[in-house]
């Protein structure tokens, strides 16, 4: 039994390659690399705004189509509601039906306006959870499409 605790531990500490430990820093460094290169990708090819929030409806991350609609940079953004970008006419009623969608934990989809210095413009959200298999949010993924512009 000691022998078993000996080699468990041993799997478990970093060694410079061949541990349990070194093989799955490798696989999370190739997810890492994997999950930047499809944001890349997103960003580059694509003009629809998308962006993404934690389970409490901040912004985690955005793409230049987002930051272009609002006029604001991800520096500005990270960590504040997205709620914050929309006109203060359709704040309100934003907020209380992307609230009713969190608590039901189902997609949220609506249109609304959005103001970036003198321009208006009226957009179609949709807004889906990503869940565990336990059916816990853990985070949101946005679509913003651009329908009017004033």
């Amino acid at each position: 039994m000691p022998e078993t605790i000996d080699r468990i531990e041993k799997e478990t500490k970093a060694n410079g390659g061949s541990s349990l430990r070194d093989a799955i820093n490798r696989i999370e460094k190739r997810q890492l690399v994997q999950e930047h290169r499809i944001l890349s990708l997103l960003d580059i090819t694509t003009e629809i705004s998308i962006f993404e929030l934690d389970h409490y409806g901040n912004i985690i991350r955005s793409n230049t189509a987002f930051l272009t609609l609002i006029g604001k940079s991800a520096d500005e953004l990270v960590g504040h509601s997205w709620i914050n970008n929309i006109s203060h006419e359709d704040r309100d009623r934003i907020f209380k039906e992307f609230t009713e969608a969190t608590i039901q934990k189902r997609m949220f989809s609506s249109v609304f306006y959005v103001k970036n210095g003198t321009t208006k413009c009226e957009i179609e959200c949709k807004i889906q959870p990503v869940l565990t298999k336990d059916n816990e949010i853990i985070s949101w993924l946005a679509l913003l499409r651009k329908t009017m512009q004033f």
